[in-house]
């Protein structure tokens, strides 16, 4: 793999599933609600990225469109940071130390597990990445959901991994893609014959064959966030089997180009 040093930095968190509604409807909780299954994984590297943390309001990184709905609080704030706090205590005393305040990206975009909104927020931000990004830029995408072989879920639509490929195609520069779903490793077999493949430095959560459990991911995601928050690269990590409660899944790497993701 060859090191890549990256002059702007972007980065594109998904929670394109909810376990709660199984995307039957918009859920009763705020938009990023630490509650809505997928979300607390993608808190830590919020905060890594940007130095912030969103409480459950629109967060005022994400800008990306009018679509975000104004749903209704039904919990306090207060309760909500409470929630944020205790899952991130580590994370959050780094924070106030001043440690890994900004990982150097100039945007993050989130996009939450609503209905259909999630393939809608998800392209416009590839658009909007796309005109702001060059040769220079790396783009750290993030994505929970579920998965098929060959495709993802985002809300009520399913995307193939074809067509995610060229999204981020349309983003210029490097992109370092995780992706937590069932059957992830199927999004790295059609990588491995994608013209554009130089670009790209990927992990998945578990083999084509292989379903993804929601704790082997979170997991996976504390060895990742720890290992990319010590500066580590992708050439760095030695990926083993997880295994949990019986669950045993195979976490795959496959770089074409080699990163410090902060």
């Amino acid at each position: 793999m060859i090191q890549f040093q990256p002059k702007n930095k972007y980065g594109l968190l998904v929670a394109g599933r909810n376990l709660y509604t199984g995307f039957a409807a918009v859920p009763s909780f705020p938009r990023w609600h630490p509650l809505i299954s997928g979300n607390l994984p993608l808190y830590d590297w919020e905060l890594l990225m940007t130095g912030t943390i969103d409480l459950g309001e629109r967060s005022p990184l994400n800008v990306i469109n009018p679509r975000i709905s104004n749903s209704k609080m039904t919990l306090s704030p207060e309760l909500i940071h409470t929630t944020i706090h205790d899952t991130l205590e580590e994370e959050i005393e780094l924070y106030n130390k001043g440690v890994n305040l900004n990982g150097g990206y100039k945007e993050v975009a989130k996009i939450w597990p609503g209905t259909l909104q999630v393939l809608p927020e998800f392209k416009d931000a590839v658009k909007r990445f796309s005109s702001l990004s060059n040769s220079d830029t790396l783009t750290t995408v993030i994505i929970f959901s579920h998965g098929e072989n060959g495709s993802i879920q985002m809300g009520d639509s399913w995307l193939s991994y074809q067509s995610l490929l060229k999204e981020l195609d349309s983003i210029a520069g490097k992109k370092a893609v995780f992706m937590y779903a069932c059957h992830s490793g199927s999004f790295q077999n059609g990588l491995e014959v994608h013209p554009e493949r130089e670009d790209y430095a990927t992990i998945t959560s578990c083999k084509t064959d292989e379903v993804s459990t929601t704790w082997n991911e979170q997991e996976l995601d504390n060895i990742l966030f720890e290992h990319f928050r010590q500066k580590g690269k992708y050439s760095d990590l030695q990926l083993k089997p997880i295994s949990k409660s019986g669950d045993i899944q195979h976490p795959q790497l496959l770089g074409y180009v080699d990163v410090q993701l902060i």
